[in-house]
């Protein structure tokens, strides 16, 4: 096998330069290469093969080298070329960069090289200190991919491309690679070399294992601290604009320090972008290179409030919250404190969409659970990493189960038609200067039946504004049609109504255009199903019932059309 394998390779053109070319690397055959680029004092070096690659307008040189005493290096060579080769292509079609000299050096199968723990692959600039014009040094350990269940030769190329990444970095960021500080910057410098992998050659078994961990971490590490799994902060940053990669490594300090790293990361993405990202991450809307999506955050803190006050937590910086908070026993606003950038939306089997919580109404009926999910991200505090995002609670109203009253006066029962002249004055007198005119078209009643049943019956019901500077256009107009079932009582001149169910459909125009038709029953959902309105009779065949709307009153006739 061993024969046939260079053979081959030497068949194909695929050995080393002739040996009049003069080669741009260092002597690989020095106790000192072996000591400091090799990193084992016994490496015996055995040149397998020079190219010279171009990349655009430059010339990126490329050598592998095996230690002499493991020569099954040789089978995987033209795959570490390979991948090479379409990795440098694949940089500069995201960005014109600078590429120097890379040596890969496949380091000797030896007892204990394939177990956990150990490296796929390590790049350093050789002398230790990164710069334009360094050879770059990758090692890599082919028995570690050798014990992996997936593809080895796909795992071998993302391992490449992420290693070649590294020696851009060293090439092009070198003050920011400085090894005085580079443990600061580990989150950005392995996160972006982990997206570059995936990028080119995708891994499963690698993605599935970023992701678990990313999972794990992300809740109680900050995130200018998680190596590794960052793929999913970077795979999101990717898709959101792929340049921004680049520009938030350009963006990092060259001086050491967390808060500086943290700065960098503000300055370019932002504290409502990062909330954005914990949503994101939260609702498994973020996908790897190729497209496979990232599982949802697997984990939620739950709290239940019952009363009125302030309830506090305790946030890490930079880390991923997802809090779930039940509201029992009353109807709530809720005003939030903190420097974190917060979502929230109500939990119900309709999708939602977030929303920012300046203040967060927690009402609704008493037989629907008031469940709100929180996510964002943690921002921390001036002056330490601790942050206490707090919700302060305000009680509206005790919860209580929607009780019509006992009594149903007899003169609000039957069948009663609207007077849309009535509801044209209403709504003109309640938008007062606003409006120029208003106008009302189609059927609007309901019919109050004796066994307690009551019914909101809407036919095609208009009703259109004008704007008072420009009467020719339209400022809004509403519309329903359908029904509104309800439990009816009325007594001393109030009536009450317990909402049931309802398939009324309403829609809207405003200046900018329709809004999408809007179910009532999904408008209940989060809101009171209790009505309350009071009455007047002044005539067997005449009603008027009147609702407050804050502060204003809109009163509302109906004539009797049947029992």
């Amino acid at each position: 096998m061993r024969f046939f394998v260079l053979a081959a390779l030497f068949a194909l053109g695929l050995a080393a330069l002739p040996a009049h070319a003069e080669s741009p690397f260092a002597d690989c055959k020095t106790p000192a290469f072996a000591t400091n680029e090799a990193r084992d004092g016994a490496f015996k070096c055995v040149p397998i093969r020079e190219v010279t690659f171009q990349v655009q307008d430059q010339q990126a040189y490329v050598r592998t080298l095996r230690d002499e005493i493991d020569d099954r290096a040789a089978q995987y060579e033209p795959t570490v070329m390979e991948a090479a080769e379409y990795g440098l292509n694949m940089f500069s079609g995201m960005r014109s960069l600078r590429y120097g000299r890379i040596t890969f050096i496949f380091q000797p199968n030896v007892k204990g090289m394939e177990k956990e723990g150990q490296n796929f692959g390590l790049a350093h600039p050789m002398g230790g200190a990164a710069g334009q014009n360094v050879e770059c040094i990758v090692q890599i350990n082919t028995a570690r991919h050798d014990n992996m269940t997936g593809d080895v030769l796909n795992e071998l190329k993302n391992t490449v491309v992420h290693e070649l990444f590294h020696c851009v970095q060293y090439w092009n960021w070198p003050a920011k690679m400085n090894e005085a500080f580079k443990a600061d910057a580990r989150w950005w410098i392995e996160g972006s070399a982990e997206l570059m992998g995936h990028i080119a050659f995708e891994s499963s078994e690698s993605r599935d294992k970023r992701i678990k961990e990313f999972h794990d971490q992300i809740q109680s590490i900050p995130l200018t601290k998680i190596t590794y799994p960052n793929l999913v902060f970077f795979s999101w940053l990717h898709a959101k604009k792929p340049n921004l990669v680049f520009k938030l490594i350009d963006a990092m300090p060259e001086q050491g320090g967390e808060a500086l790293q943290r700065a960098a990361l503000m300055k370019v993405v932002g504290d409502y972008d990062l909330g954005v990202f914990a949503t994101d991450y939260v609702d498994g809307k973020i996908r790897t290179p190729d497209g496979a999506p990232i599982s949802p955050a697997p984990y939620a803190k739950s709290q239940t409030i019952s009363g009125p006050g302030e309830t506090g937590f305790e946030l890490i910086p930079l880390t991923v919250v997802v809090q779930d908070v039940t509201f029992t026993g009353g109807q709530y606003m809720v005003q939030t404190h903190g420097k974190a950038s917060m979502f929230y939306k109500r939990k119900t089997n309709a999708p939602e969409e977030w929303q920012t919580p300046m203040l967060v109404s927690a009402d609704g009926p008493c037989s629907v659970p008031k469940v709100f999910r929180f996510a964002g991200m943690a921002m921390g505090a001036e002056g330490g990493d601790a942050e206490t995002w707090s919700l302060e609670v305000s009680k509206i109203s005790d919860c209580k189960d929607c009780t019509p009253y006992p009594t149903r006066d007899q003169c609000v029962q039957g069948q009663w038609r609207l007077d849309n002249v009535s509801l044209q004055e209403a709504m003109a007198g309640y938008l007062g200067n606003e409006l120029d005119a208003v106008q009302v078209s189609g059927f609007g009643g309901f019919n109050a039946r004796a066994d307690g049943t009551h019914s909101f019956v809407f036919g095609k019901l208009v009703i259109e504004g004008k704007p008072a500077d420009t009467p020719a256009a339209v400022a809004f107009l509403f519309g329903i049609n359908g029904y509104i079932d309800s439990k009816w009582g009325a007594e001393n001149g109030h009536m009450g109504l317990c909402y049931a169910g309802s398939d009324a459909v309403m829609q809207t125009r405003v200046p900018g255009g329709d809004s999408e038709p809007l179910k009532f029953a999904d408008l209940m959902v989060g809101n009171s199903d209790q009505q309350l309105y009071d009455y007047e009779c002044p005539s067997e065949n005449k009603l008027t019932l009147t609702m407050k709307v804050g502060d204003a009153e809109i009163k509302l006739k109906f004539d009797k059309i049947g029992d």
